[in-house]
């Protein structure tokens, strides 16, 4: 990262401003600039962001954010990358044809969220702003893959996350990856991605053509660093990967590392896939005995999705998407439920993986903090409940990820949110994969 990680930093990236009563005559509550050209009281509600200004009847002097001409835009984008449909009037008052949400706010929301693929930062501060953690310079790796999850749907449709247990794991995903890619000749873009978690020293700075060696005595430990796998090597055991640090690093941006270094070393792993194409269950009934042409052209059909709506109060107007895959890890099958609202924004999902013949787990159910309170985590659970039926499985269990174990709103929210559906929590500290906690209930 080019700065250094602080409150003040944190609050002005992610506009985490405090309201304030009106003034005529105020300063830019982000940059102290004058004059202020936009007078607002913004108010929240299921997903929509409503600003009254100065004069019209839903506007609340005691609760006001005053921005220059320079930050008033930042600001709506920033909504706009967080799922808010803006609305520039109160909520007593109609959607005219002016009014931004129906003006093409909607596209310009999108393109703000795609514009952080060139912005490798504002994605950082995305993450930042959902993880409970805003001191630390840092995250957990599955917030990363939840903000990938719901900023970049476009490029996103049927995607799957899960975290892997250990080096041996990573290295097995890895290589049954490199197997399909390479062995059947499909492209990259369609295998699985793997992020590892390892603790760097500071012999990585300047490792000759990124070559990442054991580390000798006196070399200091510079914390925990995420790199992104790109392949194998059975010669010398030698693991792949690009780095975050500019192509000036290494191998113009890319290095090696001993699979004994990732053993060593190993803190964190998740391998993401999409799913829109590769096996299922379904596809792996009838590849018996397939050429290889042949089984290119099956891993390569589109997976099916189905899609429904859900009618909800307040004229919300959802959709729920479903489609199956194999587990990367397990092997086993993994249904997926996305929740959105009615112009496709991801708002909520989970994962139910095939445990045994009498259990199903949930390795993730989120949804995103804009529209929680919203009874999503609620519908969520159900389609658990129905998939145990499905399955015929007579257990659920569901999984707090080390990340929301963190002490305030998000472990909170996951414990309150377990017990009000039933379930019961047992705190044990498990390591692969990391986790603290495992809530069950009988279906």
């Amino acid at each position: 990262m080019t700065f250094v990680m602080n409150q003040r930093l944190i609050d002005r990236e992610t506009f985490n401003l405090a309201l304030g009563p009106f003034a005529e005559a105020s300063d830019c509550v982000v940059c102290d600039a004058t004059p202020v050209t936009h007078i607002a009281s913004p108010l929240a509600r299921r997903g929509r962001l409503f600003l009254s200004r100065p004069r019209e009847v839903d506007f609340d002097p005691s609760q006001c954010v005053a921005l220059c001409n320079k930050c008033w835009p930042r600001w709506l984008m920033w909504r706009a990358r967080m799922g808010f449909d803006l609305h520039l009037h109160g909520p007593s008052s109609k959607c005219e044809p002016s009014c931004l949400a129906r003006r093409g706010g909607r596209y310009a929301q999108l393109v703000s969220q795609l514009s952080m693929l060139e912005d490798r930062n504002a994605g950082f501060f995305v993450v930042k702003a959902i993880d409970g953690m805003p001191r630390v310079n840092g995250s957990h790796l599955i917030m990363a893959q939840r903000s990938s999850m719901f900023t970049f749907r476009p490029l996103h449709r049927q995607y799957y996350y899960e975290m892997l247990p250990d080096a041996e794991q990573t290295q097995r995903v890895l290589l049954e990856s490199a197997r399909w890619s390479d062995g059947l000749g499909i492209s990259k873009a369609y295998a699985d991605q793997v992020h590892i978690v390892i603790e760097a020293f500071e012999s990585w700075y300047n490792a000759p053509r990124g070559a990442i060696q054991m580390p000798t005595s006196g070399d200091h430990s510079v914390g925990l660093h995420a790199v992104l796998l790109t392949g194998y090597s059975d010669v010398g055991a030698n693991i792949s990967f690009i780095n975050s640090w500019g192509p000036n690093w290494g191998n113009r941006g890319y290095g090696t590392m001993p699979f004994e270094y990732l053993q060593r070393y190993f803190f964190d792993a998740a391998v993401t896939r999409r799913a829109r194409w590769g096996l299922t269950s379904a596809k792996l009934a009838q590849i018996e005995n397939l050429s290889k042409r042949e089984l290119r052209g099956h891993y390569l059909v589109e997976n099916p999705r189905f899609r429904g709506r859900l009618r909800i109060a307040d004229n919300d107007n959802w959709q729920t998407c479903v489609y199956e895959l194999r587990s990367p890890w397990t092997g086993r099958v993994v249904a997926c439920v996305e929740i959105t609202n009615g112009f496709g924004l991801k708002m909520g999902w989970a994962f139910f993986r095939y445990l045994s013949p009498t259990v199903i787990e949930v390795p993730e159910l989120f949804v995103w903090p804009t529209f929680r309170r919203m009874g999503i985590g609620q519908i969520l659970d159900e389609f658990a409940t129905e998939y145990a039926h499905l399955w015929e499985c007579s257990e659920i269990r569901l999984m707090m990820n080390e990340a929301d174990a963190v002490v305030g709103p998000p472990r909170a929210a996951a414990r309150l949110f377990g017990q009000a559906r039933g379930y019961q929590w047992k705190w044990r500290q498990e390591v692969a994969p990391r986790r603290p906690a495992t809530a069950s209930k009988k279906v």
